[in-house]
């Protein structure tokens, strides 16, 4: 395998993660699509800019792994201070990722990986002490996770109501 870097996302790479975005997108509604917009919409609606908007607005970062000069994928961080967290709850400031994405044709590398890593770096450097990330039923990155040592916290339930 190439050498794979990891660097901070820059506006000249919006045409590749939105390609991650896509893909990802495409297997999210597929397997719920009363749930997930699809990947045409979710680039309409400029998914993208909400990203971008909400990694800045946070401190957060947007990093991208590259492979001799080409991007591979991409994971977001977003800082959460708690401020609106339950009184109740003991994690308050923690490092969230809602994204991490590599495209189809490089994973099995160990991309996500490196970008798990930086994320982690990342987060851990701005003095938090958690991350959490959500995953979807059905997806199998939830084992990838889970041999990272992420573990269920709590478990999210959703009805449509008639």
């Amino acid at each position: 395998m190439e050498k794979v870097s990891i660097r901070e996302y820059t506006p000249v790479d919006r045409e590749i993660v939105e390609q991650c975005i896509f893909e990802l997108q495409e297997e999210e509604s597929a397997r719920q699509p009363e749930y997930w917009q699809t990947p045409e919409k979710a680039l309409d609606d400029k998914y993208t800019d909400y990203l971008v908007k909400r990694v800045s607005r946070s401190s957060g970062k947007l990093l991208v792994a590259e492979i001799d000069g080409v991007v591979a994928g991409y994971v977001a961080v977003v800082l959460e201070d708690g401020k609106d967290s339950s009184p109740c709850v003991k994690m308050k400031r923690i490092g969230y990722i809602p994204d991490l994405v590599v495209l189809r044709k490089y994973q099995k590398q160990g991309i996500g990986k490196k970008l798990l890593d930086a994320a982690e770096r990342y987060i851990k450097f701005q003095n938090c002490e958690y991350v959490s990330l959500d995953v979807t039923t059905g997806n199998p990155a939830f084992d990838f996770y889970k041999k990272f040592g992420y573990r269920e916290y709590s478990t999210n339930l959703k009805k449509k109501l008639s």
